[in-house]
């Protein structure tokens, strides 16, 4: 996508991305703020730039109290910390317009359900009843849940 706009992709040698890693990191310390990657195995960076979380069970502890689960997220990638969550989120419907958002692949659309959104309805786009699956029901588990 970014090559059709002009723009060559090259991948760095690891020098470089060690050097880049340190000059963020060092960037961040002086700015108060620690840097940390999300599901990227380490390498040579491993001190600097710390592995974080997304979705990340001891911070929700320390910032609102709560015991959550500690269990790993299965479908996430390997290296991923993440503790188990549900996304409630739905693709093509963020107008910030982000280049780099893998989320909203066309920002007209996001736009158009914007426009298009009924605040009293109970989904995030047009007015959608919900329905319960005959064929597939999913087990939602709280994120109280400890297993």
């Amino acid at each position: 996508m970014l090559e059709k706009k002009g723009v060559k992709v090259v991948e760095p040698a690891e020098e470089e991305i060690n050097r880049l890693m340190h000059h963020i990191a060092d960037a961040g310390a002086a700015n108060g703020m620690e840097v940390r990657s999300c599901a990227e195995e380490q390498g040579d960076c491993s001190q600097v730039v710390l592995p974080g979380k997304c979705i990340d069970d001891g911070l929700i502890r320390n910032v609102f109290g709560l015991d959550v689960t500690t269990r790993k997220d299965p479908s996430q990638r390997t290296a991923c910390g993440c503790a188990a969550s549900r996304d409630i989120g739905m693709y093509d419907t963020c107008r910030f317009g982000c280049v780099y958002c893998y989320a909203t692949a066309s920002f007209d659309r996001a736009k158009e359900r914007y426009r298009d959104h009924d605040r009293n309805s109970p989904s995030l786009t047009g007015r959608f009843e919900a329905t319960v699956s005959k064929k597939r029901k999913s087990k939602q588990r709280s994120l109280f849940d400890k297993g």
